[in-house]
Formats: structure tokens, C-alpha cells, sequence
């Protein structure tokens, strides 16, 4: 993924997976969806080094998840687990606040 680039195109499959490696422990606020994306659920795992991981779903048709109490990670893994047509996930962005 390269930010401001052109987009990808995702295959045809159950669960769409993106990692994203944060250069810098980032204490986070909420994590949201374009809204314009037929993407209706997901699932944020927030990880912090090896010491633990905190896994939390979005609530369809909600698009953010909000009340991470300043969770911190160093790595975050976002699931896309399904889409309001069926059809592969499109116009997908995330927003991850930074609380600091």
C-alpha cells in the first residue's frame, strides 16, 4: 500500500487481511473506515511488541471503532470479515487517530 498512490483491486475471498508495521509506538485513539467503502465489518488487532495484542470488532454498520482508552501498539492488523453487497472489498481507507 503506498498512501496517495493509485489503489489495488482485492481477489475474490472470504477475509482480506492488511498489516500495517508503525515505525513508532502510537497511542490510539479510534480506528475508522472510508465511509463511502462497502466494507461492514472488521476487526482491529492492536499489537505491542510481543507482549500482547488486543483485538476488538466493529459493529455493522458502524464504520469506527472508538474507546480504545490510549491503546498503544507498534503494529496493527485490521481484518475486513465482510461487505454489505458481497461482492470485494472497495474504497477502502482507514483513519487511525493518534491520541497524542
Amino acid at each position: 500500500m503506498n498512501p496517495n498512490q493509485q489503489g489495488m483491486d482485492f481477489p475474490t475471498s472470504e477475509i482480506y487481511t492488511i498489516e500495517i508495521a508503525l515505525t513508532s509506538i502510537m497511542t490510539i485513539e479510534s480506528v475508522a473506515i472510508n465511509s463511502a467503502s462497502n466494507v461492514d465489518s472488521f476487526n482491529v488487532q492492536f499489537h505491542f511488541y510481543n507482549r500482547y495484542y488486543l483485538e476488538i470488532s466493529s459493529t455493522i454498520p458502524s464504520k469506527i471503532i472508538t474507546g480504545l482508552d490510549d491503546t498503544q501498539a507498534n503494529f496493527v492488523r485490521i481484518i475486513l470479515l465482510g461487505t454489505d453487497d458481497g461482492n470485494p472489498p472497495r474504497h477502502v481507507s482507514f483513519k487511525i487517530v493518534n491520541s497524542n
